[in-house]
C-alpha cells in the first residue's frame, strides 16, 4: 500500500501538468466537497468553463488543550492543531487531475520522505470524461450511500481512529488506491464499478491516549506494542483484493439506490491459541454485502435511509474466529425548524444472526449484544448575516450507554474563520466512547482559506 501511496502523487501531478487547458475562463475549485463524476460541473468537456493548473487551500492556526492534563500543570502543554491544506487541479476537455496535500505536525515528523507522504497526501487521482463513461484511478475518498455519517453501505474506505479530535467524517476518512467506472445511463441514472487492489483496515491507536482498551489487553498479553503491531496481516497484496458495482437513480422525487460490495470487514478478529494465549494471530474476514438507499423530501423533511445484508464465511455462527452475518441499518431525518435552526438525527444500530452459535470463549463476538444501535442529533443556526455560527453534536451509544458531545462556536470573516470547539466523552467507562473520559478536549483554531 505505501509504495501505491508513494508513487500516485508524482504521477498524478505529472499527468495534471500534461492536461490540455481551455482557453476559456478559469474554473475554481473549493478545498470543499468535490462535485461528482455525474455532476456537468465536474466534467470539464461538459461545463462551459475549464482551467489550466490551479492551487487553493488553508491554513490553520491553532492547538488542543486536554483539561485532564491540567491535574499537573507544570508539565502540561497544548497539542499543536495547525496545518497546511493544499488543493492542486488541472482539468481540459477530457481529463481532470487533483492532488491534496495536508500538511501537518504528524506528517513533519515522519523519518522519511515515504512516511511524509504516507502522511500528507489526502487524495491523488486522474479522471478521464469519455462520453458517457467516466474513468478515474488514483487515491481516493468516496461517499457510498446516502446517511449523513458513517451508513453501512459507506464501505469503501476505512477510518482514521487514531485521534478522536477529528469529528468530520471526510477528514477521517483513509485515501485507498482504487480504479472507478462509472456509466451515465440517462441524466438522473448511474452504474458505477469500484476495484481496490488492496485492503486496508480502519487506524486504530496502538499506543497513547487513543488507544481501544482491547488492544490496550491484548498487548498486555502479548508484551507489547511492537509484538501486536508485528502480528497484524500484510494486507497489501492481490490476495486482500476487493470490488463493488452500486447503481443509482431518481424515481420521481425519490433518490434510490442498490448496490453489492466484495471486500473485507475493517475491523480484526483475533485467534487465540488452546488451551491458552501462546500463539495469537490477527485476521480480517472476507464478506458479501448487499444494499440499499434512498433519500427523499416529505412535508418539509429531508429523509434517508439505508439497509444492508453482509454476509460472512461463518454462516452458522460457530466459527469463533470469524463475525456472524448480520443486518445493519440507518434512518435519518433533518428540517429546518425556526430562524435558520436546523436539526438533524439519525438511528443506526447492527442485527447480529446465527447468535445461537457462539459458545467458545475465545469467539471474536463473545460478551457483545446481539442488537446495537446508536442515535446522532446535530444542531446547528447560523446568525448575525451568517458571520456566527453556533453547533452542537451528540453520539449516544444505546449499546454502551456512553456518549460524545461535541459543540462549537465559529465567527467568519470573509476568508477568516475563529473556531472554539470541544468534545466531552462520558457513560460507561468501558464502552466505546465512555472509555475515552479522560480524553475529552477543547480546541481553538484560526483558518485562512485562499
Amino acid at each position: 500500500m505505501n509504495a501505491l501511496k508513494r508513487s500516485f502523487p508524482t504521477l498524478l501531478l505529472a499527468l495534471a501538468l500534461t492536461v490540455p487547458a481551455s482557453r476559456t475562463a478559469a474554473q475554481a475549485f473549493g478545498f470543499g466537497t468535490e462535485p461528482a463524476p455525474e455532476d456537468a460541473a465536474a466534467a470539464p468537456g461538459r461545463a462551459s468553463a475549464a482551467a489550466a493548473v490551479t492551487v487553493h487551500g488553508k491554513l490553520v492556526l491553532g492547538a488542543v488543550l486536554f483539561p485532564d492534563d491540567l491535574a499537573d500543570p507544570a508539565t502540561a502543554e497544548p497539542e499543536n492543531a495547525s496545518a497546511v491544506k493544499l488543493d492542486l487541479v488541472a482539468s481540459g476537455s477530457s481529463a481532470y487531475a487533483a492532488l491534496r496535500l495536508s500538511v501537518a505536525e504528524p506528517a513533519l515528523d515522519a523519518a522519511t520522505a515515504a512516511d511524509f507522504l504516507d502522511r500528507a497526501v489526502e487524495e491523488a487521482f486522474l479522471r478521464l470524461f469519455l462520453g458517457s463513461v467516466t474513468v478515474e484511478g488514483g487515491l481516493r475518498k468516496l461517499t457510498w450511500g446516502k446517511a449523513d455519517s458513517q451508513g453501512p453501505l459507506d464501505v469503501v474506505n476505512p477510518l482514521d481512529f487514531t485521534d478522536l479530535t477529528v469529528t468530520d467524517d471526510l477528514e477521517r476518512r483513509i485515501a485507498r488506491p482504487l480504479v472507478r467506472v462509472s456509466w451515465a445511463l440517462a441524466p438522473m441514472t448511474q452504474v458505477e464499478a469500484v476495484f481496490l487492489p488492496s485492503f486496508e483496515p480502519h487506524d486504530l491507536a496502538s499506543a497513547g491516549r487513543w488507544i481501544p482498551g482491547e488492544i490496550a489487553d491484548l498487548e498486555a498479553i502479548l508484551g507489547g506494542e511492537a509484538v501486536y503491531l508485528a502480528a497484524l496481516p500484510d494486507t497489501s497484496t492481490l490476495d486482500y483484493a476487493q470490488g463493488g458495482l452500486r447503481f443509482t437513480t431518481t424515481t420521481g422525487s425519490v433518490d434510490w439506490g442498490v448496490q453489492y460490495f466484495y471486500g473485507f470487514l475493517p475491523m480484526p478478529a483475533v485467534k487465540f491459541g488452546l488451551p491458552g494465549p501462546s500463539f495469537l494471530g490477527i485476521v480480517y474476514n472476507r464478506y458479501h454485502q448487499i444494499g440499499t438507499d434512498l433519500a427523499a423530501v416529505l412535508g418539509g423533511f429531508g429523509l434517508r435511509a439505508e439497509a444492508a445484508a453482509n454476509l460472512t464465511e461463518d454462516p452458522a455462527g460457530d466459527d469463533p474466529y470469524v463475525y456472524n452475518p448480520h443486518l445493519a441499518f440507518s434512518l435519518g431525518a433533518d428540517r429546518d425548524v425556526w430562524k435558520g435552526l436546523n436539526l438533524n438525527l439519525q438511528y443506526a444500530g447492527t442485527i447480529r444472526l446465527a447468535d445461537g452459535g457462539i459458545s467458545s470463549p475465545f469467539d471474536v463476538e463473545t460478551d457483545t449484544g446481539v442488537y446495537r444501535s446508536g442515535l446522532t442529533a446535530v444542531a446547528f443556526q447560523k446568525l448575525l448575516r451568517d458571520k456566527l455560527e453556533w453547533r452542537v453534536a451528540a453520539l449516544w451509544n444505546l449499546a454502551d450507554a456512553d456518549f460524545l458531545l461535541s459543540p462549537s462556536l465559529s465567527w467568519t470573516e470573509g476568508d477568516a474563520e475563529v473556531k472554539l470547539a470541544a468534545g466531552v466523552f462520558g457513560g460507561d467507562p468501558d464502552g466505546q466512547m465512555g472509555q475515552y473520559a479522560d480524553a475529552s478536549w477543547v480546541r481553538l483554531t484560526l483558518t485562512y482559506t485562499f
